[in-house]
């Protein structure tokens, strides 16, 4: 029995007497002499790992979910300008829309062309204040 109480190690005692904190999760550094954070260094690792990942998914979510979601975009952007046109120039007898979903269109072209020339002259006015940037 007095062999083992020999063995368990007592806290140290501080200034004020109160138990030291204890330097668990801590390692030194035998280079500088300091102690360093483990915990810290593990989220280091951490975000870097998920940076590591957002870089290597960075090329994935570009061509195979950005490009097709733009591609379908422009492809119905085209489409709707098409049917516009076919019906200015195509003959009467194969128009199937009528001056109402026409006028619809025309509408939504004008807002959209005017929003994106608005929004050109104003990025060329406050470059500093872009949203590309």
């Amino acid at each position: 029995m007095p062999e083992e109480s020999k063995n368990i190690k007592k806290p140290e005692k501080t200034f004020e007497g109160e138990s030291k904190p204890s330097d668990k999760g801590k390692q030194e550094n035998k280079e500088v002499g300091k102690f360093i954070d483990k915990g810290a260094e593990r989220k280091e690792e951490k975000s870097a790992t998920v940076h590591s990942l957002l870089i290597r998914a960075a090329p994935f979510l570009f061509w195979w979910i950005f490009v097709p979601f733009l591609t379908i975009i422009i492809l119905l952007i085209l489409g709707v300008i098409g049917v516009r046109v076919w019906h200015l120039l195509g003959p009467e007898c194969y128009v199937w829309l009528g001056e109402e979903k026409l006028s619809d269109i025309d509408k939504i072209l004008g807002a959209a062309l005017g929003g994106g020339f608005i929004g050109s002259r104003l990025q060329k006015i406050f470059p500093e204040k872009s949203a590309l940037k």
